[in-house]
């Protein structure tokens, strides 16, 4: 399905071989290889370095610290693409007029009737009406309602649950493997400008071609399906589905990882918490000892200089019980060995 390599190990190689040799082993140009090395702080060899015949003299910085979980780069292939979409039955099938029609489909037809009549003639305001991501002019709004109801029904064969947004209604996600992923299908336009008195006024003009996107996707996982001059967006909803299963997989993997290191960092938040509460355990008891030994020390020299004890007695007394209570070495038995808490 893709080519997965470490960031450690594409560090090697680009210091052992060129981009435009590399190029030729990975599914990637050697532009594209440098942009990802720079996207996930790799050092490449600078200008100059593969011509030189001194290489030695040329310094390797060493490769920086990232989080885990760019740690592991996915490098997409048509071939072992294709073999998953025929090992895993990534089949498409089109809707036809016998098929029946989703009830998502029939939310976005009401809402796509309701948006063509006048303001005043709508039953509902349209922000009230529930619809999938569908941003089309009329003309292809056909073509874009078989689209989205052949890729819903071969998702939800696949176990995704597909929903819209409750709060904002024209968004429209697919949750698969507890992850949650947007996407949507927009009709491209091209910008025109009309001389008016004063200025040029910019016109959005619809082209008639339609573009399908995942908004979750970020890299290295495509985000645009769109028509070119023989690609066309219908041909492309396998490739769709698969990126869109690898992206909820990395996604999950990420959000574990990430749960890994908020324990990992909440472990050694009480690690330290518990270091710094002996630490100033030890050292209120040592303050503790010093002004217990400063007060015996005076009781002494006052006892060696009181003639009537007797009269003193209870007062020595107290004072000696006292210190007893403040000493934290005493009575010994009850000494707290790993000095965890203050006394």
């Amino acid at each position: 399905m893709s080519l997965k390599i470490t960031r450690e190990q594409l560090y090697r190689e680009v210091w052992e071989h060129s981009l435009v040799e590399l190029a030729k082993k990975y599914p990637l140009s050697g532009n594209s290889l440098g942009k990802l090395c720079k996207s996930r702080e790799i050092p490449t060899p600078p200008i100059g370095f593969w011509a030189s015949k001194n290489r030695e003299k040329f310094v390797r910085p060493e490769l920086p610290e990232v989080s885990s979980y760019l740690e592991v780069i996915i490098l997409d292939d048509a071939k072992t693409k294709t073999e998953y979409i025929k090992s895993n039955d990534v089949n498409i099938i089109p809707t036809t007029r016998k098929s029946k029609v989703h009830p998502l489909i029939e939310q976005t037809k009401e809402y796509f009737l309701e948006d063509d009549k006048p303001y005043n003639e709508r039953k509902k305001p349209l922000a009230e009406l529930p619809h999938l991501d569908i941003r089309v002019s009329k003309k292809v709004r056909v073509r874009a309602l078989k689209i989205m109801s052949t890729l819903i029904t071969a998702l939800e064969a696949r176990g995704h649950v597909i929903k819209i947004d409750d709060r904002e209604r024209e968004n429209t996600f697919s949750f698969f493997k507890g992850e949650k992923l947007r996407f949507g299908l927009q009709e491209l336009d091209r910008t025109e400008y009309k001389q008016n008195k004063y200025y040029n006024e910019r016109i959005y003009v619809p082209t008639g071609k339609l573009q399908l996107t995942c908004f979750s996707a970020y890299r290295p996982y495509r985000q645009i399906w769109k028509d070119g001059a023989k690609q066309r967006v219908e041909n492309c909803l396998s490739d769709f589905i698969v990126n869109l299963e690898e992206l909820a997989e990395a996604r999950r993997l990420r959000t574990i990882e990430y749960a890994e290191s908020e324990a990992r960092s909440e472990l050694a938040r009480q690690k330290r918490e518990e270091e710094e509460n002996r630490i100033k355990a030890l050292e209120s008891n040592v303050l503790k000892f010093q002004k217990v030994k400063a007060i015996r020390e005076y009781l002494v020299s006052f006892e060696n200089v009181v003639k009537d004890k007797d009269e003193f007695a209870e007062w020595l007394s107290w004072a000696h019980d006292y210190a007893n209570k403040l000493d934290p070495l005493y009575p010994a038995t009850n000494i707290n060995k790993d000095l965890t808490a203050e006394n």
